[in-house]
């Protein structure tokens, strides 16, 4: 089983060493052999440079493309090399380490995608308190146009199965979040959420702003809802339980 922890970055110079550091650290204690990757968004400070020395591949594009289009780039180069379970994760450290194995393990478990909450247990969320309300109100939109309760629409912290990898192609120019969320249901895959604990936040480098974020944000997922998702409910679970230069790493 080939696990790969990819990362988005754009200007994470100060903290992308950390970030892989805590990664391996973390998957040391277990027994679950992975590799890390970083795809780099153009950056124009050191991240491609500090990042090759720490993961195993580093895939940089010479101009900034934006979170959907490197998420997407994340999963190509991913699926290219060979892996079966793919966690997703941020490299500002915001989301916690120590449970990728917790993803993994969902994983295996049988689920197709599975997406670390801050909500999901009542509110453990480091942001602001705008970003939280925000994020629990665009929540409760994605509940309400898929039919599937969600309670943390926004969270990049998420591992999936090569066949959602593989099935999903993000249609969203901005973001892939809910564009993900969406597809899923679309292709009746087993979705669930457990609990995590989100750490303090800077201001994100991959938007401008919270009310820029927000407004691009509900206006894609009203025209990507409009193209035909599935309305069925109650199939799955949603809950607790139920790119142009390479450095690999030798």
């Amino acid at each position: 089983m080939k696990i790969i922890i990819t990362i988005p970055a754009h200007n994470e110079a100060n903290d992308i060493e950390k970030t892989i550091g805590g990664i391996r650290q973390a998957m040391d204690k277990t027994a679950y052999a992975c590799s890390v990757f970083v795809c780099d968004d153009g950056s124009t400070d050191e991240t491609a440079v500090i990042a090759a020395k720490f993961a195993n591949a580093v895939y940089t594009s010479k101009q900034k493309q934006g979170l959907a289009r490197t998420f997407q780039e994340e999963m190509t180069r991913c699926l290219q090399a060979g892996a079966d379970i793919i966690v997703h994760t941020d490299a500002d450290g915001q989301y916690p380490s120590e449970d990728i194995p917790l993803l993994i393990e969902k994983i295996e478990q049988g689920h197709d995608l599975v997406i670390g909450s801050r909500f999901l247990n009542g509110i453990q969320y480091g942001g602001s308190r705008l970003k939280a309300a925000g994020n629990i109100l665009f929540s409760r939109l994605m509940s309400a146009l898929s039919g599937r309760r969600i309670t943390d629409a926004t969270s990049g912290f998420r591992a999936m199965n090569r066949k959602t990898a593989a099935a999903i192609k993000i249609r969203s120019k901005f973001t892939y979040t809910y564009d993900q969320y969406l597809q899923a249901i679309e292709n009746k895959l087993d979705i669930i959420e457990i609990p995590i604990q989100g750490s303090s936040t800077r201001r994100s480098r991959l938007m401008k702003n919270v009310f820029d974020y927000t407004l691009k944000a509900l206006w894609d997922v009203l025209v990507t809802f409009r193209r035909k998702p599935s309305r069925n409910r109650g199939e799955g679970l949603v809950g607790k339980d139920k790119p142009e230069r390479r450095a690999e790493r030798s």
